[in-house]
C-alpha cells in the first residue's frame, strides 16, 4: 500500500479508499477523541499513474461540482485507456458543453474539430455495455455540428435506435441527424421505427413532419 501511495503522489498516511485527508492509521490519541490536525494535501493528475484512480478522482470532482479539477483527472484517465465507460461519457459531456458555448463552425455550429473531440471518447465508450446516454450525445453532436456523418457513422446511429427501440426521443434525433446528413432512406427507416413506440399524437406528428422534408420516398412498411 505504501508503494502504491508513493507511486501515485499520495502522502504516506492517507488512505486513498477513504475520505480525502484521512490518515490510514490514526494515532491512539485520535481514536480517543483528541484533536487531530490533518495536513492539507493536493492530489494532481500528473502524479497519479493508476488510470482507475484518476477516473475515481475525476468522477468524484464532477459529482462535487468541480468540473475544472474533474477535467484534469478525466483527461488523464482517458488518455491512459481507463476501463471505466462513465469516465469517457462524462469527459465527452464536458467537451460538448464547452463547445456549444463557443461554437467554431459556420452559422453557430460545432466545427469538425470540436465534434471530433466530443465523439472520440464516445467511440471508446461504445466498447462497453450499451448506454443510451452515449448514443444520445453522439446524435446530438452530429445535429449540432457542421460536418456530415459518414456511412459508418450512420450505421452507428441506427445501432443506437435498434438497441433502445422505446426511446422515441433518440429515434427522432437519430432520424434528424440522418436527414441533415443527406441520408434520406436511413432517416425514413428510423422514422418508421420511432413511430412504432410513439404513442402520443404530438410525437407522431413530429416524425411525420420530418418525413415530409425528405426527398426519398418512405419505405414500403411506413404507416
Amino acid at each position: 500500500m505504501r508503494a502504491y501511495r508513493d507511486d501515485n503522489g499520495l502522502p504516506p498516511d492517507v488512505d486513498p479508499s477513504g475520505e480525502g485527508g484521512r490518515p490510514a492509521n490514526p494515532s491512539p490519541d485520535a481514536a480517543r477523541g483528541s484533536a487531530l490536525v490533518l495536513k492539507p494535501f493536493v492530489v494532481s493528475a500528473d502524479r497519479i499513474h493508476d488510470p482507475s484512480l484518476l477516473a475515481v478522482y475525476g468522477l468524484y470532482e464532477h459529482e462535487s461540482g468541480s468540473d475544472g479539477k474533474a477535467r484534469e483527472f478525466l483527461e488523464a484517465a482517458v488518455n491512459s485507456g481507463v476501463v471505466r465507460p462513465r469516465a469517457y461519457l462524462v469527459l465527452a459531456k464536458m467537451r460538448y458543453v464547452e463547445a456549444i458555448a463557443i461554437p467554431l463552425g459556420a452559422e453557430g455550429k460545432l466545427s469538425a474539430q470540436q465534434a471530433s473531440a466530443i465523439l472520440g471518447p464516445l467511440e471508446a465508450a461504445l466498447q462497453y455495455p450499451p448506454d443510451s446516454e452515449v448514443y444520445r450525445l453522439i446524435v446530438e453532436t452530429w445535429n449540432r455540428g457542421e460536418a456530415k456523418p459518414t456511412n459508418r457513422d450512420v450505421k452507428e446511429i441506427a445501432e443506437g435506435v435498434a438497441l433502445f427501440p422505446r426511446d422515441t426521443g433518440l429515434a427522432y434525433s437519430s432520424a434528424l441527424a440522418c436527414a441533415k446528413g443527406g441520408y434520406a432512406a436511413q432517416a425514413n427507416e428510423l422514422i418508421d421505427k420511432g413511430l412504432v413506440f410513439a404513442a402520443h399524437e404530438n410525437n407522431r406528428r413530429y416524425f411525420e413532419e420530418l418525413r415530409s422534408t425528405l426527398s426519398a420516398p418512405p419505405t414500403a412498411d411506413a404507416k
